[in-house]
């Protein structure tokens, strides 16, 4: 996994999304906080999703992190 970077492709088709005004993306990943906020903490109209929905950053031009359990779930009394 570490050999997995996002393209120049990709980070132009991102870029062009954050433009827009029309659309909240989001990206959700397994990958851990530090690797989204290295590779898509400039897109400021994004939500970025880490550790398979465990830290979430709302948009914005100055990142933060909270765990999951902020945003009403309940990690000790999480059923599958």
């Amino acid at each position: 996994p570490e050999l997995a970077q996002p393209t120049e492709e990709l980070l132009a088709l991102l870029t062009e999304l954050n433009d827009r005004e029309d659309f909240a993306p989001c990206i959700i990943s397994g990958r851990d906080s530090a690797f989204l906020e290295e590779h898509f903490g400039r897109f400021d109209r994004f939500t970025l999703v880490a550790e398979h929905g465990f830290q979430i950053s709302l948009p914005s031009t100055n990142r933060t992190w909270c765990l999951w359990e902020q945003y009403g779930g309940d990690v000790r009394n999480y059923r599958d």
